[in-house]
């Protein structure tokens, strides 16, 4: 289904539920991150970028003091009273956190209709929850005609994992789903809060996520134990050194020192300082279309994942073992929090069916596990709609 026609079904939708029309209709997408894992939270670099899979979230006042969502996609409801907004279902805590942040930021409050519609595939690492959480905020705001700037917005998100869906979460993927840009990936400096735009011809080549099936919980303790490893070896670091450090601007000798105390804490901080330098070249080599450099980077970045930081699984390593047998696949490497979920792969334009049977054909030999498989589409970020006509 087009997204004009995802609008015009959306609005029908929401008259059907709520016996009014949306007065917002917001569209936010997924993400892919091309290079740059877990240098979010580290003050890092990344290179993220949005897809065309989204959450469409209609929404109206409602005159009743209520708090109503309905998920097509779930076919869940949520209502409670604004005196009460306790959730019942963890998928409440996205929308109650979003209105309880938003009313008490800019101390407003009324009863709100809100129906989310998406095409946006749950739990494959494409960030769905951000996308949802990036379209409300946005809706909610629009609603009460409250302007606010992409900074801003992207730290309610972020608050909003933090506070009620208890993950420590860094800002890339709430970015990605904001500020993308069509025909462009962005190159995020979390440590300077700035970023641009890397324009790219994707016309010889494209970009395939290989869902691996096996389930990924960025709430679990393995993603959380990472976060702190970071923040623990640089306070020790910093110990050593008698002055505060980050991951950018620490040397080879210092980073030695850590390592020779603390080699998992050293790894943990090594991969965080070289997945920066990987980021600065795959810029280069996008720019230059260096395919064959595009995919050194990203299958170094695999092995630092897999090795250093130790966030992969068997089940993504088969994925990428098997795809370096391939003359037409450049590179690849597990995408997103790890322990599983999925991998971006490039592969030589024209030959991605091919791929694509490939994988599924081994992978489910191997582990009896079928593969979903996804061609990536770029697109912009979010966007606000109003007055959709149902003609």
């Amino acid at each position: 289904m087009k997204n004009k026609d995802i609008l015009i079904e959306i609005k029908k939708k929401h008259f059907c539920e709520y016996h009014n029309n949306p007065d917002i209709i917001a569209i936010a997408p997924g993400r892919v991150n091309i290079i740059g894992e877990h240098t979010d939270y580290n003050n890092g670099l990344a290179m993220p970028a949005a897809i065309s899979k989204y959450i469409f979230v209609s929404l109206s006042f409602n005159s009743k003091d209520m708090l109503r969502a309905y998920s097509d996609q779930m076919k869940k409801v949520l209502s409670v009273d604004l005196e009460h907004m306790i959730a019942s279902d963890s998928w409440h805590q996205y929308i109650l956190g979003s209105v309880k942040e938003i009313f008490e930021n800019y101390n407003v409050r009324n009863g709100i209709d809100i129906l989310i519609y998406s095409n946006l595939p749950i739990g494959k690492g494409i960030s769905s929850s951000a996308a949802l959480e990036v379209a409300l905020v946005n809706g909610i705001l629009n609603l009460f005609k409250i302007e606010e700037n992409n900074d801003n917005i992207i730290k309610i998100c972020q608050e909003i994992d933090h506070k009620y869906i208890g993950i420590k979460s860094g800002i890339l993927d709430q970015s990605a789903s904001q500020l993308s840009r069509k025909g462009s990936v962005l190159k995020i400096d979390f440590d300077k809060n700035l970023f641009s735009y890397i324009d790219v011809d994707f016309s010889d080549f494209s970009w395939i996520l290989v869902d691996s099936m096996i389930k990924r919980e960025l709430a679990s303790s393995k993603y959380h134990e990472r976060v702190d490893e970071c923040i623990e070896g640089l306070s020790i670091l910093s110990n050593l050194l008698e002055r505060e450090v980050s991951c950018r601007g620490i040397s080879l000798y210092e980073l030695s020192l850590l390592q020779d105390l603390h080699p998992i804490l050293g790894n943990r901080i090594q991969h965080i300082i070289e997945e920066n330098e990987r980021v600065e070249k795959m810029e280069k080599a996008l720019l230059e279309k260096n395919l064959i450099e595009i995919g050194v980077l990203l299958n170094n970045s695999h092995i630092s994942l897999r090795d250093l930081y130790e966030v992969s699984c068997k089940e993504i390593d088969y994925l990428i073992s098997i795809s370096s047998k391939l003359g037409y696949w450049y590179g690849g490497r597990i995408m997103g929090g790890g322990f599983g979920g999925s991998t971006i792969n490039l592969v030589k334009k024209g030959e991605e069916e091919k791929y694509s049977e490939f994988i599924r054909t081994n992978y489910k030999n191997k582990f009896k596990i079928e593969a979903d498989i996804y061609n990536i589409e770029f697109s912009k970020g979010v966007e606000i709609i109003n007055n959709i006509s149902t003609d």
